[in-house]
């Protein structure tokens, strides 16, 4: 053989060789690297979802932005029943205006007797002043008369004793007896007399304290009776407008409250929380009430969540550090840190509550785990945007 071609076999072995050897560098570095990392590329930045529920029925007349969009903290939702019963509030406002009525009719009717008892006692004051006048006068009158009466008697009573001292043959006995009829006639004149002004002060001190003295039994002025049966009756009517007044003002407080509900009953509006639009039911559609009308993407619950094989998944604990990698719309990627926070097995729970399922429920290897990362904020709630997730073997796994 040609010395030439048997130096250029021997090259081209050399290099079979090399690239052996080369392989079997790349198997055994890309063994070691399996056995202190695990990596994770079917990895996202994920959320919890927040459900939207209608707590009415009726037609939705404001509804989440379209798929995907960014809605504020605070933003709300809105449905609408023009169907609402109506009825609990009107038997409300009318027993309130009922109540209001009556108010007003008891305001009157304690105007009215008010007025009406100062007028009766105007017109007792004013006929006690006329009467006692008038008895005054009577009085006077009288004890004029007594007084006249009792000279009468003090000249009679001298006639008799002058008579009496005359000699016996001097004056008839006839005469003598007459005299002393007419001593005990006025006597008896000054005692009727004396009544008559006894009686008429009594009667005066009497209207004194509004009773009247008559022929019959005594009574009480009539102006006086009236003004004392409206006090009473005033007394009722003012504690029947309290009673009135107490149930206004629940009445009120009732109305209040109903309107209220009213207005939640026909119309409802929902906050939502600052997030990504992960469902949504249109305007204008019908729900029931507790109907779904979304569910958004909270950005203050993002974690990135992977789906592993059993083998990778038994590698991986609770507390493990973990390096990310996430791809951003430009193409360009978000490196940071964080710390597995929580494992799940291969069941359908994996997928319920969070934006992105992961775990492959329906699969008997597809392991799921939850990053929560040390940065959040510079994910930005790019909730579904693709990560690389890398999780260290440190001692605590091992």
């Amino acid at each position: 053989m040609d010395p030439s071609k048997r130096s250029w076999r021997s090259v081209r072995i050399n290099w079979k060789l090399a690239g052996g050897l080369v392989l079997l560098v790349l198997a055994v570095y890309a063994f070691a690297q399996n056995i202190w990392r695990t990596t994770a590329t079917e990895a996202y930045v994920n959320a919890a979802l927040a459900s939207v529920a209608s707590p009415i029925p009726g037609r939705v007349t404001g509804a989440l932005p379209p798929l995907g969009s960014r809605v504020p903290g605070g933003f709300e939702l809105r449905v609408e029943d023009e169907r609402a019963d109506l009825a609990p509030s009107v038997d409300v406002d009318n027993k309130l205006a009922e109540t209001e009525s009556e108010l007003a009719g008891a305001e009157l009717k304690i105007a009215a007797m008010d007025k009406s008892q100062r007028d009766f006692r105007g017109y007792a004051s004013e006929f006690g002043r006329a009467k006692t006048g008038f008895l005054d006068q009577r009085i006077a009158q009288a004890r004029a008369l007594a007084d006249s009466r009792q000279a009468s008697l003090d000249q009679l009573i001298d006639d008799l004793n002058r008579v009496q001292q005359l000699p016996e043959r001097a004056i008839a006995v006839r005469d003598v007896i007459i005299a002393q009829t007419r001593v005990t006639a006025a006597r008896t004149d000054l005692a009727a007399q004396q009544a008559e002004v006894q009686s008429l002060i009594i009667s005066r001190d009497a209207l004194g304290r509004g009773v009247q003295l008559t022929e019959g039994l005594p009574d009480r002025i009539y102006s006086d009776q009236r003004a004392q049966e409206l006090a009473l009756l005033l007394a009722t009517e003012k504690a029947r407008r309290q009673g009135l007044l107490a149930l206004r003002d629940t009445l009120r407080k009732s109305q209040q409250a109903s309107r209220q509900a009213l207005e939640r009953r026909r119309d409802a509006r929902i906050p939502v929380s600052d997030g990504v639009v992960w469902r949504r039911t249109p305007e204008n559609s019908f729900v029931a009430a507790g109907g779904v009308l979304g569910a958004v993407a909270v950005c203050s619950e993002v974690v990135l969540t992977a789906t592993l094989t059993r083998r990778d998944f038994q590698r991986v604990y609770v507390g493990q550090a973990v390096d990310a990698e996430v791809r951003i719309e430009d193409g360009a990627e978000i490196e940071l840190s964080g710390k597995v926070i929580a494992l799940t097995g291969p069941t359908i729970e994996n997928a319920q509550g969070m934006a992105i399922p992961f775990g492959r429920s329906s699969s008997s290897d597809g392991y799921g785990v939850v990053v929560r990362p040390d940065q959040p904020a510079q994910l930005g709630c790019r909730i579904g945007a693709q990560a690389k997730l890398e999780f260290s073997r440190g001692a605590a796994g091992s």
